[in-house]
C-alpha cells in the first residue's frame, strides 16, 4: 500500500524531529550592530511541501525567536551575531534549542527574500530548520511589487517565478501555477520553474503525473538541484515506485541534504 498520508505527515514533522539536537560548549562572541535588512519577521520558503507555517523573528537588538515546528508557538529563543556576510547563532532557551552549541552560516538579504547557507553547525535540527530561503512576513507587498514589474516589463521571467513562489505561501496556487506556465514559457529551460510548477500540481492539485514530467523537465535542466529530487521522490512513492523515491531520495542526501536520511530510514529499509 503506498503510504501518500505517511509522506505528507513526515513532511510537516520534519522540522519538529530534526530540531531535537545534542549540544557542546562554545560561546557567541560579542554581538555586532544588527544589519537591518535582516531585521523583521521572516516566513520559511520551505524546499518541499509544507502544510505549516515556520516563523523566524530576528530583533535589532540581537536577540531572535523562532517557531520552526510551525504551530503557533516559540520553541528556540536565543542571539545572533554577524561578521561580514557571516551570522552566528546561539540558542538559549526553548524545546528545541541546543543551548551550548553555535552555528554559523552565510547569509544574503535582496528582493524581501534572506537565504541562509550553513557554514558550521554541528546541531542538526537547526541546521534543516534555519537553511533555505526566508520571505519578509509583508510578502504581500512583495506580490504587488513584482505586479508592478510585470506591468512594465511582461517578459520579466524573474519576477514572475518570485511572484509564483509568494503566491503559493498566500495559498493562491492557482495564482501561483498561472505564474510559473508564464515564467516556463518565457523560459524554456528554468529548472525552478518546472520544479515550482510540480510542486502546486502535487500537493494542491493531486496531479502527480503532471508533477513527476516537471520534476523531471527540472532535473534534466538542473541536474543538482537536490530538493527538486527530494520532492520527485515523494510523488514517485504517492505512485507506488518505491524504488525510484529511494533512489531519488539517495541522490538528495548525496547532494547534500541532510533530512533526506529521516526519509530513507522510514522508507527505505
Amino acid at each position: 500500500m503506498v503510504k501518500s498520508s505517511g509522506c505528507l505527515l513526515l513532511i510537516v514533522l520534519l522540522s519538529a524531529t530534526l530540531l531535537l539536537g545534542g549540544c557542546s560548549k562554545d560561546e557567541v562572541g560579542k554581538p555586532l550592530e544588527s544589519d537591518s535588512a535582516i531585521v523583521g519577521n521572516w516566513i520559511k520558503m520551505a524546499p518541499y511541501p509544507q502544510t505549516t507555517i515556520k516563523t523566524l523573528i530576528l530583533k535589532s537588538d540581537n536577540s531572535y525567536k523562532s517557531d520552526f515546528t510551525g504551530d503557533g508557538t516559540i520553541d528556540v529563543s536565543g542571539e545572533y551575531s554577524l561578521s561580514g556576510n557571516q551570522i552566528t547563532f546561539q540558542d538559549r532557551t526553548g524545546e528545541h534549542a541546543c543551548p551550548d552549541m553555535k552555528g554559523v552560516y552565510n547569509y544574503s538579504v535582496a528582493e524581501n527574500q534572506l537565504q541562509f547557507s550553513l557554514i558550521k553547525d554541528e546541531c542538526k535540527g537547526r541546521t534543516h530548520a534555519i537553511s533555505g530561503i526566508w520571505i519578509a512576513e509583508e510578502y504581500q507587498q512583495a506580490i504587488g511589487a513584482y505586479t508592478q514589474r510585470i506591468r512594465s516589463n511582461p517578459g520579466d521571467v524573474h519576477a514572475y517565478f518570485n511572484r509564483a513562489r509568494l503566491k503559493a505561501v498566500s495559498q493562491d496556487h492557482e495564482g501561483a501555477l498561472r505564474d510559473y506556465n508564464k515564467a516556463i514559457k518565457l523560459n524554456p529551460t528554468h529548472a525552478k520553474a518546472f520544479a515550482g510548477r510540480a510542486h502546486i500540481k502535487s500537493l494542491f492539485l493531486q496531479d502527480y503525473e503532471g508533477a513527476l514530467r516537471d520534476y523531471d523537465n527540472a532535473i534534466a535542466l538542473g541536474p543538482r538541484l537536490e530538493n527538486a529530487y527530494v520532492n520527485r521522490g515523494f510523488v514517485r512513492h504517492h505512485l507506488a515506485d518505491n524504488e525510484g523515491a529511494c533512489s531519488d531520495w539517495k541522490k538528495a542526501l548525496e547532494l547534500g541534504f541532510l533530512p533526506a536520511e529521516e526519509i530513507i530510514e522510514e522508507y527505505c529499509q
